[in-house]
């Protein structure tokens, strides 16, 4: 066996690496423990040091968004340690059992009545419906509607080679667990909103989800499968469906709005008011 332990290749052992907001860098990590030095290769150092040439703005940025994350993680292991509360207990399982916070807030009422249309166990129960979630950017919509999900990989570079849909699109055993995932999109990466898809099970299991680009490097999920973009708004409400068909209509009247904001900030009032004259 030798006397020198292994040294893990960020490819080979395909590490995932994130911003670590406690080293205030990028670092690697396997099986959810995070790499010193020792254990990784030259050539993953090297990686290391170029992803670490970082400016202070793109720190910054960086810290914000790995804050986001560990929120998004921290909401995560809460909803996991009350589902095995209730498994302890022997209580219900089903999505009734899961309680979805101020629901009324959070969707306008044609959304809320969209989504558990959608999600209706008496109604797509042949379905699989996934969640895609989008970062901060949502300036590649256009591209998703025309071409697809991309899913030959996380955005951290762990997953490589065979197309996976769990790689891009997160899907439960229970539909309407959607419905949550949709209105606390906001917690994954400071999201502008996300994506859903409804699949139909037997194209799942025949694997004919996919469809290449035209120098066939990448794979996409076929756009046809998508459903809509729910974009969060400030509020953190959801009050619109998106679709491609729409989307140029949703982008002038987000430039409207904009404008309409920077006219606000920037009117002056007239000291003193006409009518104390």
């Amino acid at each position: 066996m030798g006397i020198f332990k292994k040294k893990y290749d960020y490819e080979e052992d395909r590490l995932r690496y994130e911003f670590d907001l406690e080293e205030d860098r990028y670092c690697f990590y396997m099986n959810g423990k995070r790499l010193d030095n020792k254990e990784i290769n030259l050539k993953s150092r090297r990686f290391l040091k170029r992803k670490n040439k970082l400016t202070e703005e793109e720190k910054i940025e960086r810290r914000k968004i790995a804050k986001s994350v560990e929120e998004y993680r921290r909401e995560g292991l809460e909803r996991k340690a009350l589902v095995d509360k209730r498994k302890e207990n022997g209580m219900d399982l089903s999505y009734g059992s899961f309680e979805m916070p101020d629901v009324e807030r959070k969707f306008s009422k044609e959304i809320q009545e969209y989504l558990e249309d959608l999600t209706s166990p008496e109604k797509n129960d042949q379905y699989v419906v996934g969640i895609h979630r989008i970062g901060p950017d949502d300036g590649h919509l256009e591209n998703i509607f025309a071409q697809g999900i991309i899913v030959q990989g996380h955005a951290t570079g762990a997953a490589r080679g065979t197309p996976s849909l769990g790689n891009t699109v997160g899907y439960y055993p229970d539909n309407r667990t959607i419905v949550k995932e949709v209105g606390l999109a906001y917690l994954y990466k400071e999201s502008k909103g996300s994506i859903v898809v409804k699949i139909p099970k037997e194209d799942i299991i025949s694997n004919n989800i996919y469809v290449m680009d035209e120098e066939a490097k990448n794979m996409y999920l076929n756009p046809k499968y998508i459903v809509g973009y729910f974009p969060i708004e400030d509020d953190r409400t959801v009050e619109k469906r998106v679709t491609g068909d729409t989307l140029a209509d949703y982008r002038q009247q987000r430039v409207q709005e904009a404008q309409a904001y920077i006219g606000m900030e920037t009117k002056t009032v007239e000291y003193p008011p006409q009518e104390m004259n």
